[in-house]
């Protein structure tokens, strides 16, 4: 392709300062045209970033612009009817995650977009932080050994009482909210990548601050879930757990990869190595996993990473990874996660693809 790949975004929130703005600076990409819910978010947006067309219609916006990929940046509970359309209309996909309302929602745009033979992504671009992607290497090297566990605990303060966070659509189940679908997906996707596909899933799934103010400062309930803990069963053999709530007083990340060799330790973003019996000591990124650093919105660095392994997929019309593929798996095990906080079971997540 010796033109620019013509973007078109439906969504402008996270699109509006951090998928727009690394399509502006990617060389390969060329931002064209917007859409919002709202006329006046969208032709706000449209100015910000210098783009010409702007509109609250985004099937309006399918029919009326030529767009080689449309990023589909909503409420996961617009994503499959808004992906299902730009596959449909012959356009490649990426779609922000969890990828669906549950998973035959996702299998459905999987199918899709395999029928059509279009290229399609998932946005989980933090598998290109370059400490998350140093693990990652070091496990898949075997000098680890064989992985025993999969650890991952995450910790936000953002709906924390005390935070005065109005309420939104995250905290409303019907439109696909809850932190399960929002860091958990990001979560079970990198536990994937690092440990290979996910057999089993025990959880509880849980909702600690039952109301909060909107807006205009009317309490209004909240539906979907602030926190959750799962126990899970790789198919290699491994186990591991996950833990994440969005209401701690603090932030805090840690990553841990197990092996009969060594253990990795990713402590925000401080990467450390341990053997048995020896000390923990810091792990230096290799180079190769290093990443441009724009000056901008931290999520802006891996995100352009993620540009840069997108834009020759499309080119050479290739398989891109992590896509709709990766998105149903995903969606596989936070459904069974649903399940088994329901049932009180240990569930299987999902099946054959």
């Amino acid at each position: 392709m010796s033109r620019p790949i013509r973007v078109g975004l439906i969504g402008t929130g996270f699109g509006r300062v951090v998928q727009g703005p690394g399509f502006l600076k990617h060389p390969k990409f060329e931002l064209v045209a917007l859409a919002s819910a709202r006329k006046e978010r969208a032709e706000s947006a449209a100015a910000e970033l210098g783009v010409k067309y702007a509109t609250d219609d985004w099937r309006r916006m399918l029919s009326e612009v030529e767009l080689d990929l449309v990023s589909v940046i909503t409420p996961p509970v617009h994503h499959h009817p808004m992906g299902m359309a730009v596959l449909e209309s012959g356009r490649d996909l990426l779609l922000e995650k969890p990828t669906a309302m549950d998973a035959r929602e996702a299998r459905e745009l999987l199918d899709t977009a395999r029928a059509k033979g279009r290229v399609h992504a998932l946005n989980h671009e933090f598998r290109w932080v370059p400490e998350r992607a140093a693990l990652r290497a070091r496990v898949a090297s075997g000098a680890m050994g064989r992985l025993q566990r999969f650890e991952a605990r995450a910790f936000f303060d953002f709906y924390n009482p005390h935070m005065k966070r109005a309420w939104g659509w995250l905290n409303d189940a019907t439109m696909g909210g809850g932190i399960l679908g929002a860091i958990g997906s990001h979560i079970v996707d990198y536990a994937r990548f690092v440990a290979g596909e996910i057999r089993t899933v025990s959880a509880q799934v849980e909702t600690q601050v039952k109301e909060r103010a909107d807006a205009t400062g009317r309490m209004k309930p909240v539906t979907a879930d602030d926190g959750f803990s799962m126990l899970l069963e790789f198919e290699s053999g491994a186990t591991g757990s996950v833990v994440c709530s969005s209401t701690s007083s603090v932030r805090s990340q840690l990553f841990e990869a197990h092996g009969e060799n060594e253990s990795l330790i990713l402590d925000g973003d401080l990467l450390f190595r341990g053997t048995p019996g020896g000390p923990r000591e810091p792990y230096p990124v290799p180079e190769e996993f290093h990443i441009h650093k724009l000056g901008a919105d931290a999520l802006l660095d891996p995100f352009y990473a993620f540009l840069e392994s997108l834009a020759p997929a499309i080119e050479g019309r290739t398989e891109f990874r992590p896509n709709l593929e990766d998105g149903l798996k995903v969606q596989q095990v936070l459904d069974a996660a649903r399940l088994s906080s329901s049932s009180g079971r240990r569930e299987r997540a999902g099946g054959p693809i």
